[in-house]
């Protein structure tokens, strides 16, 4: 694969190369996303504005967090 169809890939997955690149992506990131999960600390009533979730492979742990917690697509 060249760099252009990795980078339209990382941009937009699609197709089975898609799902690939999504779980590398994912497995990529854990480490950045629990770190800033859990140094936001999060409490009940404050707002966050995420940009960026990727294939929202994530959300489940953001939501977990507690009861509160609206999420909006």
């Amino acid at each position: 694969m060249d760099f252009q169809a990795v980078a339209q890939q990382l941009r937009k997955p699609d197709g089975d190369i898609g799902r690939r690149v999504g779980k590398k992506m994912n497995e990529g990131n854990l480490w950045i996303y629990k770190y800033t999960l859990d140094a936001l600390n999060l409490e009940p009533n404050q707002h966050v504005l995420e940009i960026g979730m990727g294939n929202g492979a994530f959300v489940k742990d953001l939501m977990a967090k507690g009861n509160s917690i609206k999420y909006l697509d």
